[in-house]
């Protein structure tokens, strides 16, 4: 008989908290309290009547909860001792400045605390990023991703959201591919077997979302550690998930993408628009966007070649991006 969600961490006998189906369990659980608190729903977990018959799906079991009533004391005890993401006032669970930044990073307490234990272990490594140039990317750089990616990508988030338990190669160099701008062909050629609708789906509809997410968490952790340059780290931490989430690194690419709120550009053609304006072979209507009223701008967009688009829906869509 199947068991709902709470039955998997409470019964001793078969629970294994290795597994990966506990740690989502648990973490989900416990991250929906850590949010209960944090919005003012839920102040005190120990002994908590009401959380208590809600986990208890129905059971009048007095056994039953009294095990959930257990679970709860020990997530407080973690929430309190091991994460040191609360502190009591006035009789009541808050969150600490630690446990704003958990909160907000959108992951579990346990993966949140398992990153800053990896971040302060790879200090080393991740000062490279203050020194590092996205427009660059060397060998340094290629192997601070490669941590970067192997780290992200095995997290119980990873395994879960990529539907994988372990790291896919092409994930890696695909990503940095990604975001060095190189042409969908080029990396569908390499890692997918020339089809450009699964490397535009995993690239753009799975790996950077993901990878994005985890770096900007990464960021907001750096905030949590006493060292050096965290601001500046947290900042390029910050900056670099922008790079994946949009698969460009200069910033007239990255800026047309922002703009681009519902994504009808594809990321390609923004590139190509991008390399023209930095060879002058557009005028930069990024920096003045009433240029794209100017007729002679209208028929340098119109003479680019290799769009995914027509150059006619291109200039369309850039006028409406730019209210003009």
């Amino acid at each position: 008989m199947a068991k709902n969600p709470i039955e998997v961490l409470i019964d001793k006998k078969s629970r294994n908290v290795m597994d990966t189906t506990y740690k989502i369990i648990l973490g989900t659980l416990e991250s929906l309290l850590l949010a209960g608190i944090a919005e003012g729903t839920v102040d005190w977990l120990e002994n908590n009547k009401r959380l208590v018959e809600i986990l208890s799906f129905g059971s009048k079991s007095m056994e039953y909860h009294r095990e959930v009533s257990t679970l709860l004391s020990e997530i407080q005890s973690r929430f309190l001792q091991e994460y040191r993401i609360v502190e009591i006032r006035s009789e009541k669970l808050v969150l600490n400045r630690r446990g704003v930044v958990f909160y907000k990073s959108g992951s579990t307490p346990l993966s949140s605390l398992e990153q800053i234990n990896w971040l302060s272990s790879n200090m080393a490594l991740i000062r490279e990023l203050v020194y590092i140039d996205f427009n660059v990317f060397d060998r340094r750089f290629g192997e601070l991703w490669k941590r970067l990616l192997y780290n992200l990508l095995s997290t119980v988030e990873g395994n879960t959201y990529l539907d994988s338990d372990r790291v896919k190669e092409k994930w890696v160099w695909g990503s940095l591919s990604w975001i060095k701008e190189d042409p969908i062909e080029t990396i569908a050629e390499k890692g997918y077997k020339n089809d450009l609708l699964n490397a535009y789906s995993e690239l753009e509809g799975s790996l950077s979302g993901f990878i994005s997410w985890g770096l900007f968490a990464m960021g907001k952790w750096m905030s949590l550690l006493n060292i050096p340059n965290s601001e500046t780290i947290e900042k390029k931490f910050i900056d670099l998930s922008k790079c994946v989430w949009y698969g460009a690194n200069d910033p007239i690419a990255l800026q047309i993408m922002s703009n681009d709120i519902s994504k009808r550009l594809l990321r390609d053609d923004v590139i190509r628009i991008e390399k023209a304006i930095k060879s002058r072979m557009v005028k930069n209507f990024v920096r003045e966007p009433n240029l794209l009223n100017d007729e002679a701008v209208i028929d340098s967009l119109y003479n680019l070649d290799r769009f995914k688009y027509e150059n006619s829906e291109i200039v369309s869509i850039l006028k409406k991006i730019y209210g003009i």
